[in-house]
């Protein structure tokens, strides 16, 4: 009971900040759980992977509950999501198996390089202009973002999906990057990376489910490397402040919020390499 608790204090960071940044929570999330499980004497053989996994189904609440609040302020640029979803699905696919058949410790250092990259980008990244800090709900605004051919967006969408569930992320730190270096206005980029979320959340929730489902060392409450109870307690607390980071992104600067999550993330990193 008492790790329920903490997992629905979790939920509720977690949830602002995917809402706040267009992330699914998972770079939050698999340090958190992966804490939570050595503390509740988990196998090694299994920990990362549960965490990795658990926090790809909690993603599949988290970003449905973003998505909505993000396409009722008209974020979401639908036509780069229906051109890209089934290359990110099999990248996803792809990236899920890889998973599976590296050990705990490799995934670690996966993933801690990962934070490490991701904050340090998030401090120094050039700053855009005030004409992308803008949100409007101008449709034409979304037009005048000029994607590459068919076949370069495909080969991206399989490296975020494979990228995504390698470390367990929702794929918005990647699809949002890329969304801004392609000149895309923030919230609309934001918006856009936590759409991708949801069909990276389903695909890799289920990879990780079949790749762990006859595994020897599942703790009770598991289906594969998807433990249950870190589930719930996540989704509870996480869905509705999920919806409400995301209104308050589109009432806030980001500048001082990126830098606060560079440095929580530096925090977050540096603890998962000492432990």
């Amino acid at each position: 009971m008492e790790y329920f608790v903490f997992y629905l204090l979790s939920g509720i960071a977690v949830g602002l900040l995917a809402g706040l940044f267009g992330v699914g929570g998972g770079i939050i999330m698999v340090p958190i759980l992966t804490f939570s499980f050595a503390q509740m004497h988990f196998p090694e053989s299994i920990l990362l992977h549960t965490a990795i996994g658990t926090s790809l189904t909690t993603i599949l609440f988290t970003s449905f509950s973003s998505l909505f609040s993000h396409h009722r302020n008209g974020s979401v640029i639908w036509k780069y999501l229906f051109i890209s979803i089934p290359w990110i699905i099999l990248g996803t696919y792809m990236g899920s198996f890889l998973a599976a058949s590296l050990r705990s410790k490799e995934l670690n250092y996966i993933f801690i390089i990962f934070i490490f990259l991701f904050a340090i980008k998030m401090l120094f990244g050039k700053k855009k202009d005030n004409h992308s800090e803008l949100h409007t709900n101008n449709r034409e605004e979304m037009e005048q973002v000029s994607f590459p051919k068919y076949w370069i967006q495909s080969i991206i969408g399989i490296l975020i999906g494979f990228s995504s569930a390698l470390v367990g992320v929702g794929g918005g730190v990647f699809t949002s990057t890329y969304l801004l270096y392609l000149k895309t206005p923030i919230h609309r980029a934001i918006g856009t990376s936590a759409a991708i979320g949801f069909p990276i959340a389903l695909s890799g929730g289920l990879s990780y489910i079949i790749n762990g489902w006859n595994h020897s060392d599942l703790p009770f409450g598991s289906t594969g490397f998807v433990y249950w109870p870190a589930v719930l307690g996540l989704v509870i607390a996480s869905m509705p402040f999920a919806y409400l980071g995301a209104k308050i992104s589109h009432r806030l600067p980001k500048d001082r919020l990126r830098i606060l999550f560079a440095f929580f993330l530096l925090i977050m990193g540096t603890f998962m390499t000492f432990r």
